[in-house]
């Protein structure tokens, strides 16, 4: 079984941005993940925030597009809305929409989201596995 990851969009921002305390973390992540086989899905909504955020961050918009058409996209459509709409007839969430939508399409490609969020790291967890770059890293 090939391995999936949803990438969120503070790991991109932090991996391509103005340094940060997760900067490195972030960069070491993806040059783990282009040597190991897995499939990186990255939600049209976290392409989004990438690029607003890396923008504000005055780093090149057409670089940032480039890099993030590398991987597959999830894309946010009815499937997506239907998914959501069954999901919160079973459990409740807390999480802003974005962050929801992201964990569950996460859920429903069966794959683990990746982040630095901390709302995500601690409620995500009840909708798909969930884990920092940190604690990816300390298991390859």
């Amino acid at each position: 079984m090939i391995n999936k990851y949803v990438i969120d969009s503070s790991v991109f921002v932090s991996a391509l941005g103005q340094p940060d305390t997760f900067s490195e973390a972030s960069q070491q992540l993806f040059f783990h993940l282009e040597k190991n086989p897995g499939i990186i899905l990255v939600p049209t909504l976290v392409t989004l925030e990438v690029l607003v955020n890396l923008h504000k961050q005055e780093y090149p918009i057409q670089e940032a597009s480039d890099i993030l058409q590398c991987f597959q996209s999830l894309p946010l459509n009815e499937e997506l809305t239907y998914a959501v709409a069954t999901f919160l007839t079973k459990s409740k969430t807390s999480l802003k929409a974005s962050d929801f939508s992201i964990a569950l399409l996460a859920h429903l490609n069966e794959a683990t989201l990746i982040t630095w969020d901390k709302r995500l790291l601690a409620e995500g967890t009840s909708i798909c596995p969930v884990s920092t770059p940190t604690e990816w890293l300390s298991k390859v």
